[in-house]
């Protein structure tokens, strides 16, 4: 998937909202991470419901979210989820990205991370 159609997506995702995203990748992107950092994304903005930002960055071998905002709405039983495959907090439909995005990890194999603090989100895979 390239940089340029995931860009464009995102700029239509925030037109005219409070989420400012910065997205810094290669060009050429893996459509199973795409679908995973897109479906981060949707987690973030349950937690950013006044604004703020979110930047997103394909490293070397990682990529890296890191959402910061002066004021949070942070369900805590639902970020746990999210890393802790025990936890089973009550989802309603419009927070299902909760549950979707373990089981995407699982299948993939891979490994999320969460740092989380009153004003700011870090997660990585």
């Amino acid at each position: 998937m390239g940089r340029n159609e995931v860009t464009a997506i995102l700029s239509d995702m925030t037109h005219g909202g409070r989420l400012v995203l910065d997205w810094i990748s290669p060009p050429d992107l893996p459509r199973r991470d795409v679908k995973l950092v897109f479906l981060l994304i949707l987690c973030v903005e349950q937690a950013l419901p006044y604004g703020g930002r979110l930047t997103i960055e394909r490293g070397d071998t990682r990529w890296a979210l890191r959402a910061v905002a002066s004021k949070m709405r942070l369900d805590m039983p639902l970020w746990d989820c999210l890393v802790n495959p025990n936890a089973a907090p009550e989802i309603t439909p419009a927070q299902v990205q909760f549950l979707l995005v373990p089981d995407e990890f699982t299948r993939q194999h891979r490994r999320l991370t969460a740092e989380i603090t009153a004003d700011e989100i870090k997660l990585g895979f």
